[in-house]
């Protein structure tokens, strides 16, 4: 599901960077930093050429993401465009709103339960124990966050 934004933003001729769950410690010492979801971030655009598009992991990272971009004084999307993962609440909290994908959480669930419950009514289905794959939609859902990136 997270190929489609990469795709999206990909294929608008953007220099893209994905971000994800930092392993970091809490508090990076060197940046000041005190949020992992900051850290990453940070330190892409710390860089000399910085991208002109993240990719992130889930709206919180993106979210992160776009307030690192402003206080280093950059314009999303016109600087830099962000995307996210997910569609929560803070996707519209955040300024500009953030281009997400919101997936089908209800769906996934009801077929994680379906699983669950077949592999309980029927414990020796050999098909039961094998590996699904269950594809639900999802929506790119766009907002203010990505704009087509800037002539060199």
């Amino acid at each position: 599901m997270a190929a489609m934004g990469w795709r999206m933003v990909v294929s608008s001729g953007h220099t893209v960077v994905a971000i994800g769950v930092s392993s970091k410690p809490t508090t990076d010492r060197s940046s000041g930093t005190s949020s992992p979801r900051r850290w990453a971030t940070e330190k892409l655009l710390a860089r000399k050429k910085i991208p002109t598009a993240i990719f992130a992991s889930n709206d919180d990272m993106a979210a992160a993401a776009i307030s690192v971009a402003h206080r280093r004084g950059l314009d999303v999307p016109n600087d830099i465009s962000v995307v996210g993962y997910d569609d929560t609440p803070i996707a519209t909290t955040v300024w500009p709103e953030l281009t997400t994908i919101r997936q089908p959480i209800a769906a996934m669930a009801e077929a994680a339960i379906n699983l669950l419950l077949h592999k309980i009514r029927r414990p020796k289905d050999r098909h039961a124990a094998q590996p699904v794959d269950h594809l639900v939609p999802y929506v790119l859902v766009k907002r203010d966050s990505v704009a087509p990136p800037r002539k060199p």
